[in-house]
């Protein structure tokens, strides 16, 4: 299943598959969603998208893990973490290639944490 330990394979918006491993994880990546699992929002995005429109939800991946924000019920902080391109509620659709950050994967963890203290779920 989602997750489970299948890995879920990265493709660009032409559905050509992309080899992530052949990048460093230095590598920023940003995987798009349909913003939900209905069947009915993804043949809505699906024509949207020859208008340059759609409801979508994007994640941030870089060395090996995805980050996102997203509304929570209860106090706290509203970035999540998930394996990448496997976001919960979600269905992915393709992944854009952003470019390499500078920064190490520890300074990465330091920023991402500092933020999520900022970033309420409740806002």
């Amino acid at each position: 299943g989602r997750f489970g330990t299948e890995r879920v394979h990265a493709k660009d918006p032409d559905g050509n598959a992309i080899d992530t491993s052949r990048y460093p994880g230095s590598c920023v990546w940003l995987n798009v969603y349909d913003l939900g699992e209905s069947a009915t929002m993804q043949r809505t995005n699906a024509v949207s998208k020859m208008f340059g429109a759609g409801v979508y939800h994007a994640g941030v991946e870089v060395f090996s893990s995805e980050w996102s924000y997203g509304f929570t019920d209860e106090p706290g902080t509203g970035v999540h973490k998930c394996r990448p391109r496997c976001a919960y509620g979600h269905t992915y659709r393709a992944t854009v290639k952003m470019g390499f950050t500078k920064l190490d994967e520890t300074r990465v963890s330091k920023l991402i944490n500092a933020l999520s203290a900022e970033w309420s779920g409740l806002d």
